[in-house]
């Protein structure tokens, strides 16, 4: 029937929980032991119901990262002729040094200490037939990091208390102007 292939399947998924999970990474070739715990994940309802279809869809995400705690909070509506949706990324003492476990830094240049924090709003939106817009804003903050660098003939250290990175609308996709404060 030419009609029954043409129509949208149709589907309504809710309820969906995982709480107090937890995922640890013991890596026995870097010796590094990565654990993220306290995993709570929720999405409440999403459906593409004629119905369903103007409400929002709320998932949520949050962990504690080696202790630090992580969120992300969305929003979306991605049924409606506009579609549109909003990621808050806040992360707190998020700690940089085992990073170059996995993104090495070059020879003889050290990360001894460091931690990072982000308020984040990533929000996308693209109307039909039109192109996508995306965006980032909110605060971002590099805390107590000391960095060694002995790849130079006097060596030296940088000790910085903190820098903080605030974002006012940054366009991700175009050449629009977009505004960024570093103090």
């Amino acid at each position: 029937d030419k009609n029954a292939s043409s129509q949208k399947a149709l589907f309504s998924i809710s309820n969906i929980k995982i709480e107090e999970g937890r995922f640890e990474l013991v890596d026995q070739y870097q010796q590094g032991h990565q654990e993220i715990s306290d995993i709570n994940l929720s999405i409440p309802f999403i459906a593409n119901f004629d119905s369903g279809v103007a409400n929002w869809i709320e998932p949520h995400f949050g962990a504690r990262i080696n202790g630090a705690p992580f969120s992300l909070d969305g929003k979306l509506r991605p049924f409606t002729d506009r579609r549109e949706a909003t990621v808050a990324l806040k992360l707190n003492d998020i700690d940089l040094t085992f990073i170059d476990q996995y993104a090495p830094l070059p020879a003889d240049i050290t990360l001894l200490n460091g931690f990072f924090d982000s308020d984040l709003l990533l929000t996308f939106s693209q109307a039909s037939n039109e192109a996508p817009s995306i965006s980032l804003s909110g605060n971002a903050s590099l805390r107590q990091i000391k960095v060694s660098n002995q790849t130079v003939a006097d060596p030296y250290l940088v000790d910085l208390k903190t820098a903080l990175l605030t974002l006012t609308q940054v366009d991700l996709i175009s050449q629009k102007p977009s505004r960024a404060a570093l103090m």
